[in-house]
Formats: C-alpha cells, structure tokens, sequence
C-alpha cells in the first residue's frame, strides 16, 4: 500500500501573496469566489527529500499564470478569484529534474470557481521523473578498476560511478525510453553493455544490480540478464551477469594491408594527393556473429559527399547502400546480420578526399553481448617519399623503443633511414644496416637502444633525397625501482626485523609468526656478511629454523604478513603477496651466498625430498591483472599462480658457496602487449619452505639487488 503524507494548507489571499500581479480593487466583487487547497503528497517510492519544497502555480485556462507561490508550507488561508476554470501545478524541484537526490513531485488539477463560495480541492503531488539506483557485486569490484553505469533519456544522462549509492533521477521523454551503458575496465580491457529500457513511465524505479558469473557455459553469451518487477511500488529490479570466459571474445575490427595481413587502427592510413591509389580496408568480425554494425563521422566533406553522420550497415536500407557506393564504401551490399565477418572498403572514398585528416568511428555489436571500438583515420597528404609511423604503446619501454615507417615510391628510396632527437633540433642518425626493410609491404623498423628513461624523443625517417614532413614523438618509461633493493634500511617493530622504513613499509618475511612464542628472527640484517662494495651498509640473512616444532623458512617478499595459524598438526600463514607497480624491468640482477644443508623437515606433497640437500630460490614476477595484493593461504593451500605472471625469472641453487657470487635473471615476457600493475619479489632459504619442507640451518645472505632495464639480447 502506497504511503500519503499529507497536510492541509489555506491559501493566502491573492492580494497578500509576494510577486503576485495587482488586481485594483482588492475587496471582493460579485463573480468572486474563493478557493482552498488541501495538499498531498504520495511518496510511494522513498526519497530524502522528506521536506522537500513545493511551488504551487494557477493558471488561466489559455495558460496565463494568475499567481504563484514558492511555498506551499506558507499558505495560510482562502485564496480570492474570478469565477472561471483554472488549472493548479505544483511541483517540488529545479530545473529538469535531472540529478542525483533530486526527485521532481509533480500534480496537477483543474478547478472551477464558483461566485460567492469556496471550492475545496484535494491536489496529490506524485513523483514526476524516474529513480534509479546501482548496486555492483563485490566480484565486480574485486575484477574492475573502474566500472560506471551511465543512464540517459536522450537529453539529460546520469553517471554512477563505483561504489555510487544515491539515488538518480531523470525526466520521462516522449517514447518512454532509458538507454544505459555499463563499462567495466579491468586496466587491460573494457567490458561495454548497452540496453534500451522501453515503457518508462513516471513514478518508477529502476534497481540495476550486476554481477559476475565466473564459471559460464560455452553457449553463453558475454551477459545474461533478468528483470523482476515488483508491482507493487512499480520497482523495477534489472539483473545483469558477465560471464567471464574466454570464449566470449570481444569483436574485432582490423586494417587489411595489400598483403592480406591484418594489423590494429593505430596509424593513419596515408594517401598521397597525385598519387592516390590507396588500398584502405578494414576486416570486422564477431565470434558470435554481428548484431550491429555501426560507421559513423563528422566530417562536413565527408556529409557533402553523401554519407550520413551515423549508419548501421546491418539495417541500411537501399538508399543509403547506394549513397555509401557512390561515395566509395562498398561491402558487397550483402545482409551483414548474424555474419561472422565482413571487410569493408574505403578504398574509394580514401582516394577521392581531398587534402586533410579525416576519421571514421567503427563500432561493432555481437550477439554475445561484447563491443568494439576503433577509429579509422585517413591523412591525404601531398606526394613525399616516406613518412613515419606511430609507435605502439607497449613497444616503447625504459631505456629503448621501436619505432616504424613506411615510403610510397616504387622502390625503396635511397639511403632511408631513421633519425631521432629529445629537443627536435639536433637530430642522432640510425646506420641504414641497423634498420630492419620489408620490401613486400615498404615498411621499416629499427628499435632504438641506450635511451634515458622518463625522456620525451621525437623521432622521423630521412632518406638521401628527403626527410619525412611529419615528426612523431614517445616518452619513455620511468625505470622504477622497487625501495630498499640494497637491503641497508631496516627497523625493528616489537620482537620482528623488516626491511625499509616504519614509515614506508613495503616488505616482509615470516618473522611474526616465527617470533609468536619468543624472539627467533629467521630474517634479520648482517652488517658484518656482505658484499664488499662502498657504502654497503649490510647483507639480508635468512636462516631455515624450527620454532616450537614448526619449521619457519628464512625468507623476504614484497608484500605483507597477515597473521600466522598456530597449530603443531595443521601449522600456516596468511601472506598478502606483491606490491604495486607500474614499471617493465628485464632483469634482476644482485649477489647471493648460500650454504644448505639437507632437508630434515618435510610434508606432503615434499615428503620424499626428506634427506636431499636443501635449495635456495629467488624470483621475481610481474602481474598485469590484479586488483590487489594476492592473499597466499599456506594451511589452505592456496599459492599464486606464476604461470599467470606477464613477466618471470628466477634463480635456484643447492650448492655450498663461500662468498657472495653474482646473478642476473633475465625476464621472460610472456605477454609484451600488457603493463604490469603489481611485481612479486621473493627469496628464500628453503625452496619448499612455503610447505614447511626445508633443512634446518640452511643459510641464504642477499645483497644488492637491483632491477634492470636495457634489452635482453
């Protein structure tokens, strides 16, 4: 049952009302009769505005405002009128009603004065505008950076972004619609949904709620979606799950080169003015077929030669397919619905442009849900020899960057090279041999090495007859160091040692779980132990021991220890793995100096390592997916998983050494297309210490470390 708040006002008399037109002769004549307003509000769909204030307006039948009041709570007595229809708003709200905690109640009535009595009138204001509101599961926090929920009527639109718990509202428009896009971007990828609600009415309130399915069908699109309607308080809740699976891979829209290969939009199709001849098409493709196809510009030459700002090739229709012919984007007119792929042509258009930039934004829907985004830019430049490229994204790291271009004559113009500059005035040439040609696509590439990291370089291609007119430019990556590599800082927090500052403290190992019971300190400083390097101020020394029955591996990590699980048949720890970080290393390089001794403590599944000499491990692992640091459970068995790593090196070792000898570990990138956002760092005295299999006594010092970044040869 709906809930009315209600309260009863006596208008005042319309000669005492405020900003109110006069009437001249303000004592009441024959005609005159009055009218009394019994105010109500429904608030059958809860607001804050509990005290919101209303605007009361009565206006003539052909629309003239005879008197308005700002306040309604004000109102007092009978208000004095000609005899006559009169229509009565009232409203709470500014403007559209558009915002968030901004309801817009809304009533109107029409009255009847009659001369000599008073007209009672009952006025409910209801809400005018629809509620919305959000609510994302905790998996999609824990999967998402950043995810917002856009709602728009077409006019006004709202954005809830993360964690966002108030209340939207918006006006109805004229068809009843809402249109939404959700956007989940996990830092790599954004997930894209957009729907259409149809039959919005005032009054209503839309719950979105979305979550995420983890373990889908393979029939199963991108998103699944449920609308449960409660009729009662016309709350509507709509129900949306991401099916997080790899086959639901998003569409992809790409440029095919003369060779058939395809390659990302990320450089601008160059045409030459005389030369023209141009070969520009893109290859689109939906796994699950295409639902929509979208081409759209706002290009003025482009509109001038007949195609419109914003088509969907899967519905054209014949006048429009034959507008986008004459203009020269041909797809072979075929229905494009429910198909998989389709290459679109824009050869023609390409080379009737004129001089300038032009670009094409491509949009793609599939049938499971997932969107495509890309733009293809055309530049119809004047004839030249070659021109530079863009570099890629992920191609340009700390201390070296690839860089490309291409030429346009007939054969490859004499002397083509690269040459690059950080003021864009005193240039450093690439020797020609250095330069990788690729004759079958007139394409060059070079990676240029020994750069500063944290630099902005320009960069151009130059041949003996020419230099390219355009000039690109990169800034390389900050070659970022993890603190406290050295391992010189340290502090003592109670009865444990950590590496670095209280203030800044980034790194950890067992020791509060060793010291639970008395001081033990697996892992501890050694100033007496280290590398003979000036200003060396002291070594890390982890030692294997065994507290209270339980064997604690000396180790150290980047992270934080949780808490410790004491128990002498089912011991373990709660860790938080890795730090974050942004940086592309490609080595791990400081000095080590082990002395093992064989494995007398060992559980399963390491029992039968029991008598082998023990072995030390250090590594270090890039992650370009987490959300957070990984929470490592050793009494549940739940490790990361390294192979999830975009980057990996480590360095392993059972022999006794008897001074400090040196290691670089080369990382592998498994992935070079991602930027990590946390690093792992780990070394330990037992390599199996995480399963409390390792030799007591064990003796493993660390010194020096330090994060590389010059390409691996």
């Amino acid at each position: 049952m709906r809930r009315i708040i209600s309260y009863v006002v006596f208008l005042l008399p319309l000669w005492l009302m405020f900003g109110c037109r006069e009437h001249g002769n303000l004592e009441k004549k024959d005609g005159d009769g009055w009218l009394s307003v019994e105010f109500l509000t429904d608030k059958s769909l809860v607001t804050r505005a509990e005290n919101a204030k209303y605007r009361l307006e009565i206006l003539q039948a052909d629309g003239t405002l005879v008197a308005a009041y700002d306040n309604c709570a004000e109102m007092s007595e009978r208000i004095l009128l000609r005899k006559g229809t009169y229509r009565l708003v009232a409203f709470s709200g500014k403007g559209t009603g558009a915002g968030f905690e901004m309801p817009l109640y809304r009533g109107e009535q029409e009255v009847e004065i009659k001369a000599g009595t008073t007209q009672q009138v009952s006025l409910t204001c209801t809400l005018a505008n629809v509620k919305m509101t959000v609510d994302y599961s905790d998996k999609i926090q824990q999967n998402f950076r950043n995810y917002t929920l856009e709602v728009s009527n077409g006019t006004d639109a709202l954005t809830f972004i993360e964690n966002d718990r108030r209340a939207g509202y918006l006006p109805v428009n004229r068809e009843g619609t809402l249109h939404w896009i959700l956007r989940l971007d996990n830092g790599q990828e954004e997930f894209t949904l957009n729907k259409t609600i149809k039959g919005v009415a005032a009054r209503q309130c839309y719950n979105f709620q979305f979550d995420i399915n983890e373990s889908a069908g393979e029939d199963e699109g991108a998103f699944v979606g449920g609308l449960v309607v409660d009729t009662v308080l016309d709350v509507h809740h709509w129900e949306w799950v991401l099916n997080l699976k790899e086959h639901t891979d998003k569409p992809e829209i790409k440029l095919m080169g003369a060779d058939g290969q395809l390659k990302d939009l990320n450089e601008a199709v160059v045409v030459l003015e005389e030369a023209r001849g141009a070969d520009v098409r893109v290859h689109v493709a939906a796994q699950a077929t295409m639902q929509e196809l979208m081409i759209r510009h706002r290009s003025g030459v482009v509109a001038g030669m007949g195609v419109p700002s914003d088509v969907n090739l899967i519905d054209a229709g014949e006048e429009v397919k034959t507008a986008l012919n004459n203009a020269g984007i041909v797809w072979g007119n075929e229905d494009l619905l429910d198909k998989e792929e389709a290459i679109i042509d824009f050869s023609g258009i390409a080379n009737r442009l004129p001089l300038g930039e032009y670009e094409f934004y491509l949009s793609v829907f599939g049938a499971r849900n997932r969107m495509e985004i890309d733009t293809l830019r055309i530049q119809v430049v004047p004839d030249m020899e070659h021109a530079v490229q863009n570099v890629v994204r992920y191609e340009v790291w700390a201390t070296f960057a690839a860089v490309s271009g291409t030429w346009f004559t007939q054969a490859r113009p004499a002397g083509l090279t690269f040459e690059y500059s950080t003021d864009g005035t005193q240039w450093t040439r690439v020797e020609s041999s250095g330069v990788q040609m690729d004759d079958a696509t007139k394409s060059c590439r070079v990676l240029l090495t020994g750069l500063t990291p944290g630099q902005t370089y320009f960069y151009r291609t130059v041949s003996d007859a020419s230099v390219s007119p355009e000039v690109k430019t990169f800034t390389t990556e900050e070659a970022v160091q993890v603190p406290y590599l050295n391992f010189d800082k340290w502090f003592k927090g109670g009865k444990s040692w950590y590496l670095g500052e209280e203030s800044n403290k980034i790194w950890d190992s067992g020791n509060e779980g060793a010291n639970t019971m008395s001081e033990m300190n697996p892992t501890a400083p050694d100033k007496t132990t280290k590398v003979d390097k000036a200003g060396n101020e002291s070594s890390a020394y982890l030692e294997t021991k065994v507290v209270v029955g339980v064997m604690a591996a000396g180790n150290i990590y980047t992270g934080d220890f949780v808490k410790a699980e004491i128990s002498l048949s089912n011991p373990g720890a709660q860790l938080d793995f890795g730090i974050p970080y942004t940086g592309r290393p490609t080595t791990l390089s400081g000095y080590y100096k082990y002395q093992p001794v064989a494995i007398n403590q060992a559980k399963a599944p390491y029992s039968h390592l029991k008598g082998q000499m023990d072995s030390c491990y250090i590594y270090v692992a890039l992650f370009a997916d987490w959300n957070g640091p990984f929470r490592v459970n050793t009494k549940t068995g739940t490790f990361v998983n390294l192979s999830e790593a975009i980057a990996y090196g480590e360095v392993k070792d059972s022999r006794t050494m008897n001074d400090f000898e040196h290691f670089t570990i080369k990382l592998e990138y498994r992935d070079k297309t991602k930027i990590p956002n946390y690093i792992l760092i780990v070394a330990t005295a037992s390599k199996y210490g995480d399963y409390f299999t390792g030799g007591e006594g064990s003796k493993l010092w660390i010194d020096e470390f330090e994060l590389g970044f010059n390409p691996i040869e």
